[in-house]
C-alpha cells in the first residue's frame, strides 16, 4: 500500500495536519528531523514514524520508496522544499507543501517541466492562504469575460505560531514585488489600498504573496497586487524563539480569517467579493488534508500545479465554515477622494507628474491622460491624474505660476494619511505639518500638510471618529 506521508509532522501545524489525515482515514507516515516529539505524536495517534535529515539523497530515496503522496509542513520551506521536491521527482512521489513562501512557488516554476516529464506533481501551497485566495479569485473570475487585473487581500488576525514567524523573517523578501504585464517587478510598498472584508473598507498594505506566481500560473492575468491587512499580534516583535507553539484552540476560534478581491475586466468594469473562514491555523491542517484524500485518489497532474487549478473555485467552501460572498456597488477607491477635478499651473509639468503620482499613489491616483504642446491651449505639456480613470487633478505648464493654492484630499482611514505623508516627503515635498489631530477644525480632524514643488499646500485629512471607514 502506497502511503501519504507527512514531512515536519510534529512542528505546530503538522500536527494538526497528521491529526485531520487520520481522521480521513488516510494511509499515513510521519517523518521529520526530530526524533523525540516524533515519538511523542507517533504514540499518540498510533501510526508508524521515520526520523530522516534531508542531506543525502539516498537516504531520501529510501525513505519514499513506499509512498505516493508527500506533504510537507516542516517550515522553513527556504531549507526543506528543494530537496523534498527534488527527491519526490526522482521517485515519481507527488509533492504537496503548505508555504507560504515565495521560494516554493518560484522553485516549482523551475522544476515544472522536470516533474511533468516524470509524471509527478508539484502542489505548493495545498492550504493555508493560497488555497483561500486562489478559490476567492476563481469565484469572480467565472462571471467575467476578459479580466486584466487582480489585487487581492488577505486579513490576518490573531497570532503567529513560533514556526510560522521564524520562517516569515528567514525568508522576509527584500522588496515589494507586483506582477505587471505578467513579470514580477519591483513597486512601491507605501501605496495603500482599501478592501472590505465584512464590516467595511480598511487598508491593504503592500507585500508579496505566493499568489504572485500562483494566480499568474493559473490564469495568466497579466497584472496581479498582493495586499494584507494585519488585525491583533499577527506579526509578533523580539525574540521569536520564546514564542509558544501556536495559538489555542480558544484563540483560533477568536479570530476568524478573512480575504477580499477586486477584479478589473478589459472593458474597466470592476467586479468584488470576499471571504469568510475559519482561523487560518485550523483551515491550513484541513485543506492540506483534504487535498492529500484527493491527490491519493488519483486526482493529479503532472508539473507545477495549484489548488484552483487543480481543484477548482470551489475548494475553499469545502473546507469548514468557509463562504464567498459577492459585494455589491460602487469601486471602492471612489470613496477615498471627495475632489472633483482642480487644475493649476505649475513650473514643470514632467516634474510635477512624477512628484503627485508617488505623493498619491497610496490614494491609488495615477496619470489618466496627458498632452503636448500642440493639444494645449497654453502651448505646454498638460496632465490629468486621478484614481479609476477619471482625471481629478490637472496641471499644466507654460503659463505663470501665482500663488501657491491649497488642496485637500478626504481619505476614510488614519494610516492612508500617514502613507501619504511618508510617500510625499520621499518624493521631494517638503513638511508642512506632520499627521496628527488638527483640534483648531474639530477633535477627529487628523490631517498631514506638504508642500510641492511649487509651494502649494498638498492635505491629506481623516474626519472619521475612529481613523475608519463608517459603514452604515
Amino acid at each position: 500500500m502506497k502511503h501519504l506521508m507527512i514531512y515536519g509532522a510534529s512542528g505546530y501545524t503538522g500536527r494538526l495536519t497528521a491529526k485531520a489525515a487520520l481522521s480521513l482515514g488516510l494511509p499515513l507516515l510521519l517523518a521529520g528531523r526530530s526524533g523525540e516529539p516524533l515519538d511523542i505524536l507517533a504514540k499518540e495517534i498510533d501510526v508508524a514514524k521515520r526520523v530522516f535529515a534531508l542531506e543525502d539523497p539516498t537516504v531520501l530515496d529510501t525513505e519514499l520508496a513506499d509512498c505516493a503522496v508527500l506533504l510537507n509542513c516542516a517550515g522553513p520551506y527556504l531549507h526543506t522544499a528543494e530537496p523534498l521536491m527534488h527527491a519526490a521527482i526522482r521517485n515519481g512521489v507527488h509533492y504537496l507543501d503548505v508555504a507560504a513562501e515565495l521560494d516554493s512557488y518560484r522553485l516549482a516554476e523551475q522544476l515544472d517541466a522536470s516533474a511533468a516529464a516524470a509524471g509527478v506533481m508539484l502542489l505548493p501551497g495545498s492550504g493555508g492562504s493560497v488555497a483561500m485566495l486562489g478559490s476567492l479569485a476563481g469565484h469572480v473570475i467565472k462571471g467575467m469575460k476578459n479580466p486584466r487585473k487582480i489585487a487581492i487581500a488577505l486579513h490576518v488576525s490573531g497570532t503567529m505560531s513560533r514556526g510560522s514567524a521564524i520562517s516569515a523573517a528567514e525568508n522576509m523578501t527584500a522588496e515589494t514585488l507586483v506582477r505587471k504585464d505578467g513579470k514580477l517587478l519591483p513597486r512601491s510598498s507605501s501605496h495603500v489600498q482599501m478592501f472590505d472584508f465584512g464590516n467595511g473598507p480598511v487598508s491593504g498594505i503592500p507585500v508579496t504573496l505566493p499568489d504572485l506566481i500562483t494566480l499568474w500560473q493559473t490564469t495568466r492575468i497579466p497584472d496581479i497586487e498582493t495586499y494584507v491587512h494585519v488585525s491583533g499580534d499577527a506579526f509578533p516583535n523580539g525574540d521569536l524563539a520564546t514564542l509558544p507553539d501556536g495559538p489555542s484552540e480558544t484563540e483560533r476560534q477568536a479570530n476568524r480569517y478573512h480575504a477580499a478581491v477586486e477584479i478589473t475586466d478589459g472593458d474597466g468594469s470592476v467586479r468584488r467579493a470576499r471571504l469568510d473562514t475559519i482561523n487560518g491555523y485550523s483551515f491550513t491542517p484541513l485543506a492540506a488534508a483534504q487535498a492529500a484524500r484527493r491527490v491519493l485518489a488519483g486526482e493529479a497532474k503532472p508539473g507545477f500545479q495549484t489548488p484552483l487549478g487543480l481543484f477548482g473555485s470551489d475548494f475553499a467552501e469545502t473546507i469548514a465554515d468557509t463562504r464567498i460572498i459577492d459585494i455589491q456597488g460602487r469601486h471602492q477607491k471612489e470613496r477615498v477622494m471627495f475632489l472633483d477635478h482642480i487644475e493649476f499651473a505649475v513650473t514643470n509639468a514632467n516634474t510635477s507628474r512624477r512628484f503627485y503620482e508617488s505623493a498619491l499613489g497610496s490614494l491609488g491616483v495615477e496619470c489618466v491622460i496627458s498632452q503636448n504642446a500642440t493639444q494645449t491651449r497654453s502651448g505646454g505639456t498638460r496632465h490629468g491624474l486621478g484614481a479609476d480613470g477619471y482625471p481629478r487633478l490637472w496641471i499644466h505648464d507654460d503659463q505663470p505660476v501665482n500663488s501657491p493654492i491649497h488642496i485637500a484630499f478626504s481619505v476614510p482611514e488614519r494610516a492612508i494619511v500617514d502613507a501619504f505623508y511618508a510617500a510625499a516627503l520621499a518624493a521631494g515635498g517638503k513638511d508642512n505639518g506632520s499627521p496628527g489631530i488638527r483640534n483648531n477644525y474639530h477633535t477627529n480632524y487628523y490631517a498631514a500638510f506638504v508642500l510641492d514643488p511649487d509651494g502649494n499646500n498638498v492635505e491629506c485629512v481623516c474626519q472619521t471618529n475612529d481613523g475608519k471607514m463608517q459603514t452604515g
